[in-house]
């Protein structure tokens, strides 16, 4: 039962973080700074959440991780710099299929739980880089 209520919970707060900060954020673009400091307050979410259930073994660990999957995705990828910055845009935005695409971002990211579009979202936010 309280699996079911905090996957419920942790689900919820994370789609509303990562709607709010990120994918309505409208016209305005961060920095690279400010890509940082997404990604930290996104990790931090997860981070917390772990504490909370610390010592509770493999299972639970997968159950804290997946409602956070992708807002943590999408501040790393807020995150990214030089090379790896380079690298999934010319993924995301080029000609790549879709299964070296999902390998790509897996390789910079270590996560890949957005779709194509919504990577293209995020990294729009950045286009400034």
């Amino acid at each position: 039962m309280l699996s079911d209520l905090y996957r419920k919970v942790a689900v919820r707060i994370s789609n509303t973080v990562l709607q709010k900060m990120i994918f309505q954020r409208g016209p305005r673009v961060v920095s690279v700074k400010e890509g940082r400091a997404i990604a930290t307050e996104c990790e931090l979410w997860l981070e917390t959440c772990r504490a909370a259930f610390s010592g509770g073994g493999r299972g639970v660990t997968r159950l804290v991780e997946g409602p956070w999957r992708r807002l943590v995705e999408a501040g790393r990828l807020l995150a990214l710099q030089g090379s790896e910055w380079d690298r999934i845009k010319a993924l995301t935005f080029g000609t790549a299929g879709d299964e070296d695409w999902e390998q790509g971002v897996l390789e910079v990211v270590g996560l890949s739980e957005l779709r194509r579009d919504e990577v293209q979202t995020v990294l729009h936010i950045r286009m400034d880089s």
